[in-house]
């Protein structure tokens, strides 16, 4: 039979044995329910930092929604622009070609002018040549030059008698 001082010290033994894990056990846990509560703080920061972020995250989404909003709005507007931008060159190209054919027209004008006065200039001197002829058969006696200068003097006296100021002061055409 075991003796029963050994089993006595055993029973002893394991209680105490018992008693000290349980005592270790206790610190363990209460370092690891510690652990846990710390870790629990860190979870709750945590938590509140994803919070803080996500809220950041989707005011800044919210953003830009709104930034490509305002980017159509303003491709639309920009189109409109466009089609007006267009629209008004085309006028411009219209309102060259008038300028072109108003120009040419003047240059033609230009040269009808040269030519009356050409026509004119001849006409002048045929007249002159007449007056003399008939001077002649009427028995007056004067050179073409005489004739000439009183036509001159005739025109120079018209063109006092016709003096307008818009004749005189070619900016007031």
């Amino acid at each position: 039979m075991p003796d029963t001082r050994l089993c006595l010290a055993f029973v002893v033994y394991r209680k105490y044995d018992q008693a000290h894990l349980l005592r270790i056990w206790s610190k363990n846990l209460s370092f690891a329910f510690f652990k846990i509560i710390q870790r629990m703080k860190n979870v709750e920061t945590l938590l509140q930092s994803l919070l803080s972020e996500h809220d950041f995250l989707k005011t800044m989404q919210a953003q830009i929604v709104d930034n490509y909003d305002i980017l159509a709005k303003n491709q639309l507007s920009n189109a409109e622009n466009h089609e007006v931008v267009v629209q008004n060159q085309s006028t411009i190209i219209r309102n060259q070609e008038v300028i072109v054919n108003n120009q040419i027209n003047i240059i033609k004008n230009q040269r009808q002018i040269v030519q009356n006065q050409v026509n004119l200039d001849v006409m002048l001197k045929t007249q002159a040549q007449i007056l003399n002829l008939v001077k002649t058969l009427t028995g007056e006696t004067e050179t073409i030059g005489q004739t000439k200068e009183k036509i001159d003097g005739m025109l120079a006296e018209s063109k006092e008698n016709l003096r307008f100021d818009a004749f005189s002061n070619p900016k007031r055409l």
